[in-house]
């Protein structure tokens, strides 16, 4: 078990989804065709699988850090106030830190999703 892992989903079905919190108008479509979503319930969760994943299944089996194309990202919230508009900005110019409790995402093409299904069999 993963912590923190709360599914993996192909980018088709999360989009066919009705999430009324989840604005999906505004994602980068061609950034999710083709992949799998990794929904991770906290950003240190995601960073925490993806270390592990880089020191115990990618160094291991190329014998050095190399490319994988795993892509992080979050669903994008309808922001409903001032208020939430200017803390999201805050956190992206630097002003403020990133809520590191919200829902994070790991984003990997289908074709390469494979390996982290090893490694995640592996533990």
């Amino acid at each position: 078990m993963v912590k923190g892992l709360i599914e993996v989903v192909d980018s088709e079905e999360i989009r066919e989804r009705e999430e009324r919190d989840f604005n999906w108008e505004y994602f980068d479509h061609e950034m999710l065709d083709g992949k799998k979503i990794m929904r991770f319930s906290t950003l240190n969760d995601a960073i925490l699988f993806g270390e592990g994943f880089i020191q115990d299944y990618l160094i291991p089996k190329y014998g050095c850090v190399t490319e994988f194309p795993m892509i992080k990202t979050s669903p994008r919230k309808i922001l409903r106030s001032i208020e939430e508009k200017s803390e999201l900005l805050g956190q992206t110019l630097g002003i403020l830190p990133q809520d590191d409790s919200q829902e994070t995402w790991l984003v990997v093409p289908n074709d390469r999703y494979r390996e982290v299904q090893i490694y995640i069999d592996s533990l």
